[in-house]
Order: structure tokens, then C-alpha cells, then sequence
């Protein structure tokens, strides 16, 4: 089942095995391995306990209506197969010469079987699993086979994946075969391992011989790009190898696509990054010895993601998670599903149980997402206020995560997440009609905002730290009062130009930078920023080759392979791309208004670049599905826009002349479906009701 802690909450599966029956006689069989439970997760060990066990029951229905239930006791009988080791980190072990033939079939009883045992497993609630499953997906073929110094064999699949690979060969019995796998190759060729730390990442295939033998682990995954194959005596060639790419089922709901390549290559990689990372909970790695549900990441990339696929079920799941982690003192755990090993309390981690609900109510628009979360919310913000001096909480955290020099420190970042932990928490209560809550929070995060504003904010509208990160927080947040905010957007722009056009931001600066610059009216700035190509930029790992997401800015070079950060180095870490939400809202530019959630009304307002020349946003919502798309051709601007019934959208065309704005060739501002026009001095704002619609416009 999917990782739970399990102490609180264990998820059973549920399947229609009618199509499976045989006439006669029929058995039912199951493997089961350590998995989350009994294995290794992240930094602990059978956190939960050691013995592995099955409970099951089969629900039989009869055509006349009657009911039987075949239920796991002691009458069952069990054996050990081929799986000689099966662990999630350290990969698997099969003996292939102790397979047991066709065990699942009637009469096999063979001698090693043995009366099953019963175990004392000590476990939370049982629930029915609501989240999408963790399966197979897709499967890609071997690009090219290298060769690996020492020996051996290299396949590259040109994708950094999650999963792992189905390989047919041929060897004597008793030949033990192994499977290495990593995301990037050293200088020399080699894989370069150094960041799975103490993962072993490794499988064994011992063979039987006889014949072809196909291998496809079932116990364990990795993240790779290249996969080493050792021990087969005859080479392989790239047909005998596929990729088989395993995460959990989410629907894709969103598409971005646009003109320019290296903008397309990075929402691939951001896509990538989602698909391998959502696996039964969003981890922040899928290879190394760690692979946790870290709340800070979801709680950068939680927008990101819900644009990309239909994440509702999923980080629904992971609430629980966050919940079932939650101090008697209203602190969040830093990983979900807790570990001890890991803290809590850290602003901009903990902070995911307000902001994520809030996320999920907003794009949407379900309350119920809102009752469920809301005390846990609540002890989270009131713990946060606990400590608080002078309406001023300075705790310590990870912070700006990763981010290059010069950076933003925790004193000023924490209490902007206090007050806007507040402020959330505030709107959550008005939404559920709690109104005393709203105001008394509401309060509190104005009284959070005063105090800030004497801490640490200058007279010029300079912040004590002069960082764009401190900047963007700022101004996405609200921190500051009117004449310092318009201050602020300058200085804002200002450390951009001092940077040549390059980010210092970790993890909490990233997913707020260009959203601040856009707020300040300074989306060319924020568009600019984007297309940079060097270090630090979202486009020097797609200049590099990246085909994921890295966790470092700087992680990988062609000329001298990875960075010297060792084995803090993860290629596939999904938390940097929280561009993507800044992409759909404005390249495509497309986003859900947040006065109307569950994007029953849409602000569509496209930005425009001159290495861009079309692009083109679609979301399925759960309204039905949004299209924003436009193109430039000559000195016009065409613009196709699509509303679904039940929603509407406000839409500002850019264009050099607003009144002779077109729609299907005849003035916009009398076409059909119109429901009011405002004429500014660059653009024509018109408010739609559902349809299609395509602008044509002068825009040079």
C-alpha cells in the first residue's frame, strides 16, 4: 500500500478480480516484500516494524445475490520465491533458479510450502485508498548503449526517469547479472554514483538459464538516466533494454507549449521532475538515500503542480501525512510522513499546512479540503505566535534554501511567513464562515505587517536585507505599506540589474520572484530574468542538458561533469521549477482569478517576448478546459481564447490601437459573448462568458 505513517493510517486496495477467475478451482496468491513499512525510508530504518505481512479478503457476489468473503488466516500457506532482498533504497536481489513455477495455479503445493503465521503488526486506521496508485506509465527505448570503463555495458535513455527497466538475455545458470543505475556520467564515463550517498541502488539478477530470461524489478525504484549492465556474456543491444517510467497515476491536466525550444525543454523538465517526485507522496529526490516528502518543496511547487496534472487526490493524501506529523504543540513536521530523524517547525516547511489547502481550495474550490485542514492550520499558525516577541517570530529555519550569495536571512523571512500563515488562515475562516477566527487573524497578521515594517524596512523603501528574495517575499506577501511598496518594486528590479539579469534565490525566494515582479508591473523584467541562459538561470541547466529539474543551479557542466557538492547533488528535484505556475499565468497567460475559486473566472492577460513568436496554455479544470494561445504575425497579434460553459474570464488584449481589437473579423467590443469592454491606453480589457473566441489586434 502507499506510504503512510502507519502508525496513524494504513491504505488498502481494492481490485475487480472477476475477469481473473478460472472454472474449477482457484487460488489466491500475493508477494510481499518490506516496502515503505518494513524497509528502508529516507534516514531511518524500519521505522514502523519488521515483519512483513498481508491482510486480505476476497468478496465474492453469486448471480443469486448471496455473499461469501474468503478471508488471510492460518490456513494459508506461505514460502520464500526468488526475491532473496527487496528494499525501495538498496534495490532487489532475485534468484531466478528459485522461481516456483506456476504457485498461484490449484494443486501447486509444493513441499516448501508452510502453514502461514500470524503477526502482531501494530497499525493505525484502515482506510480505503483514494489517491491515484503508483504504476507503470510509460516505457521508453534505449537511445544509445556506451561502454563502460571496467566493463560492462552503459544504456542512456536520454531521460532523466523514475522507475525502472525490463531487460531480456540469455546466461548460464547460476550467472549473476547487475544493474547499476545513475542520473549523469563523470568525464571519464563512468556513473557517477557519489550523490545516491548510501543508497545502493543496485539489483541483482541471478539467472536460471535455459533460455531467454526477462528481468523487471518489482520491490524497489531508481532515478536514472543511465542504467550499467554487468555480468551478460554476450553484449545486448538497445532493443533488449526499455525504460519502464513508474510514478503515481495523475491525470495531466495542463499543456504549455511555445516557439522557443529552450522554454519547452523547461517545461519538460519541470513536467519530468513532477512525474518522478509524485510517488505515493511528493518526495524531493527519487534517487539517493532520502527520497522524502519534504514540505517545503510541495509547498514552493503545489501551484506548478496542479496546473501541470489533476493533483487533487494526491496532495489531498499528503494533508493527512502533514497531519498525522503534527506536534502536540501545533508544529509541522520538516517530511511527511514524519521522521524522527527529521525536525519541525521550520517556517516555509510547516507553513505547507496552511498554504497547501488553501492552494487546493483555490484551483478547485472544494471546502471540504478546508474543514479537514483547518485546526491542524490553526494550532500550526498559534504555535508560530507562541513564540513570538514584539508581534516579530525570528525563528531559525532552512530558509532560502540553495541560494546563491548574497543571501536572505531567516530573521527577516520568518515573520513574513508568520503574518501570511495568518493572513491564509484569516481567508480559510472567512471561507468556512468562522468570521471571529477571520478577524482575529486577520488582526494578527496586520499587527505581524506594523512590527515588520519597524524592523525592517528603511525610510527609501530598502529592506535590511537588500536581497531579491527579501524583495519578492515582501511584496507577494503584502508586507509593506503603500509608499514603501512602491518603493520596494524598484529596488526589487534593482537587485535584478545588479545581478545581470540573474537570480540569488533558494527555494522560498524562487517561487515568488517573478510573481513579485509581475505584481510590480515589471513582468518584462521577470520575462528577461527567465530567457538568461547562464549561471544562476532556470535556462543554464537546459543549456547543460538538464532533462529534469536540478536541485542546484549549478549542478552539472559538460566540461567538468558534476559539481563539486558531491553528495548533496540530486539531478531530479522539482522545487526550482516552481516557475511553471509563472509560465502558465503570463506567457500562456492564463490564471484562476482568487476572488472565484475553482476557476469559475479567469484572468487571461498573455505577455509577449521578442524570442518568443507563439505559445499556447491549455487546463483542464474542473469546469472544463481553458485555452489561451497566442501568435505573432507581421504587426499583429492573434489571440484564441477558449471559456467552458459555467465560467468566464476577463481578458486583456495588448494592442497598439485597443479599438480596432477584432473578434472572428468583426470589432470585439460588439461580438458575441461580450460582456463589457474597458479601453486602456495599450490594451482592450473585455470581460467573456463561455465560448470561443480569436482576437486579431495591431501589435508591434
Amino acid at each position: 500500500p502507499g506510504w503512510t505513517d502507519y502508525s496513524k493510517h494504513i491504505r488498502y486496495q481494492t481490485y475487480d478480480v472477476t475477469a481473473q477467475l478460472k472454472q474449477g478451482s482457484n487460488v489466491i496468491g500475493a508477494i510481499v516484500a518490506d516496502g515503505w513499512y518494513a524497509g528502508r525510508t529516507g534516514l531511518g530504518q524500519n521505522l514502523w516494524g519488521f515483519h512483513k505481512a498481508l491482510l486480505a479478503q476476497l468478496m465474492i457476489t453469486y448471480a443469486d445475490g448471496s455473499h461469501e468473503v474468503v478471508a488471510s488466516d492460518p490456513s494459508w500457506s506461505a514460502t520464500t520465491g526468488p526475491w532473496r532482498a527487496a528494499d525501495i533504497l538498496d534495490g532487489e536481489l532475485y534468484d531466478a533458479r528459485r522461481e516456483l513455477g506456476a504457485w498461484s495455479s490449484a494443486g501447486n503445493v509444493a513441499a516448501q510450502w508452510r502453514a502461514a503465521s500470524v503477526v502482531d503488526v501494530h497499525v493505525g486506521k484502515l482506510q480505503a485508498q483514494v489517491e491515484p496508485p503508483v504504476r507503470p506509465v510509460l516505457r521508453l527505448p534505449a537511445r544509445a548503449v556506451l561502454p563502460a570503463p571496467g566493463g560492462g555495458q552503459i544504456f542512456d535513455f536520454g531521460q532523466n526517469l523514475v522507475g525502472w527497466a525490463n531487460v531480456r538475455f540469455r546466461a548460464k545458470r547460476g550467472t549473476t547479472i547487475t544493474f547499476r543505475w545513475a542520473e549523469v556520467l563523470t568525464k571519464d564515463g563512468k556513473l557517477f554514483t557519489e550523490n545516491l550517498r548510501t543508497a545502493l541502488a543496485t539489483d541483482r539478477y541471478i539467472a536460471k538459464g535455459g533460455g531467454e530470461e526477462h528481468y523487471e524489478p518489482h520491490f524497489t525504484y531508481h532515478g536514472f538516466r543511465y542504467l550499467q549492465i554487468e555480468g551478460v556474456s554476450v553484449p545486448l543491444a538497445r532493443s533488449q533494454v526499455t525504460a519502464v517510467v513508474v510514478n503515481s497515476d495523475l491525470p495531466t491536466n495542463g499543456r504549455f507549449a511555445t516557439s522557443n525550444k529552450d522554454l519547452n525543454q523547461l517545461q519538460s523538465n519541470i513536467v519530468w521532475g513532477q512525474r518522478g517526485n509524485f510517488f505515493s507522496v511528493p518526495t524531493d529526490c527519487p534517487q539517493r538515500d532520502e527520497r522524502l516528502g519534504w514540505t517545503g518543496d510541495i509547498n514552493s511547487f503545489a501551484p506548478t503542480a496542479m496546473f501541470n496534472m489533476d493533483a487533487a487526490a494526491f496532495l489531498s493524501k499528503y494533508l493527512v501525512d502533514v497531519a498525522d506529523g503534527q506536534r502536540p504543540d501545533g508544529a509541522f513536521p520538516d517530511v511527511a510522513p514524519s521522521q524522527p530523524k527529521v525536525g519541525v517547525g521550520n517556517f516555509g516547511w510547516g507553513d505547507v499546512g496552511v498554504f497547501l489547502p488553501w492552494a487546493l481550495y483555490q484551483n478547485y474550490g472544494d471546502l471540504r479540503v478546508l474543514r479537514e485542514s483547518y485546526e491542524p492550520a490553526k494550532r500550526w499558525v498559534d504555535y508560530r505566535t507562541s513564540r513570538t516577541k514584539n508581534d516579530l517570530n525570528r525563528d531559525g529555519s532552512f530558509g532560502d534554501w540553495l541560494s546563491p550569495k548574497p543571501q536572505t536571512s531567516n530573521e527577516i523571512l520568518s515573520p513574513m511567513y508568520h503574518a501570511q500563515a495568518a493572513s491564509v488562515l484569516s481567508q480559510m475562516a472567512e471561507a468556512l464562515g468562522k468570521t471571529d477566527d477571520a478577524r482575529v487573524y486577520g488582526a494578527l497578521a496586520a499587527r505581524i505587517r506594523r512590527a515588520f515594517g519597524v524592523a525592517f524596512v528603511n525610510a527609501d523603501g530598502t529592506l535590511k536585507d537588500d536581497t531579491q528574495t527579501a524583495y519578492a517575499v515582501a511584496l507577494r506577501f503584502n508586507m509593506l505599506q503603500p509608499q514603501a511598496r512602491d518603493m520596494a518594486k524598484q529596488h526589487l528590479a534593482r537587485t535584478i540589474e545588479r545581478a545581470n539579469n540573474h537570480l540569488s534565490t533558494g527555494f522560498l525566494g524562487t517561487a515568488n520572484l517573478l510573481p513579485a515582479l509581475s505584481l510590480a508591473g515589471k513582468s518584462d523584467v521577470a520575462f528577461r530574468l527567465l530567457m538568461t541562459n547562464t549561471y544562476p538561470s532556470w535556462l543554464f541547466s537546459v543549456k547543460n542538458g538538464a532533462t529534469t529539474i536540478w536541485e542546484r543551479w549549478d549542478g552539472y557542466s559538460p566540461t567538468t561533469g558534476p559539481n563539486n557538492a558531491g553528495d548533496m547533488n540530486s539531478y531530479n528535484h522539482y522545487a526550482f521549477g516552481a516557475v511553471g505556475e509563472w509560465m502558465y499565468a503570463n506567457i500562456a497567460g492564463f490564471a484562476p482569478d482568487s476572488k472565484a475559486p475553482g476557476w469559475r473566472r479567469v484572468m487571461i492577460a498573455p505577455l509577449t517576448h521578442p524570442d518568443v513568436s507563439w505559445a499556447r496554455g491549455e487546463y483542464k479544470s474542473i469546469r472544463g478546459t481553458f485555452v489561451s494561445a497566442w501568435k505573432r504575425k507581421g504587426g499583429k497579434l492573434e489571440l484564441e481564447v477558449e471559456v467552458p460553459v459555467h465560467a468566464a474570464a476577463q481578458v486583456r488584449i495588448p494592442s497598439d490601437n485597443p479599438t480596432r481589437v477584432l473578434e472572428s473579423g468583426k470589432p470585439a467590443q460588439s461580438a458575441a459573448g461580450v460582456k463589457s469592454v474597458q479601453i486602456e491606453q495599450d490594451a482592450l480589457i473585455i470581460e467573456l462568458g463561455a465560448g470561443r473566441y480569436r482576437f486579431t489586434t495591431d501589435k508591434r
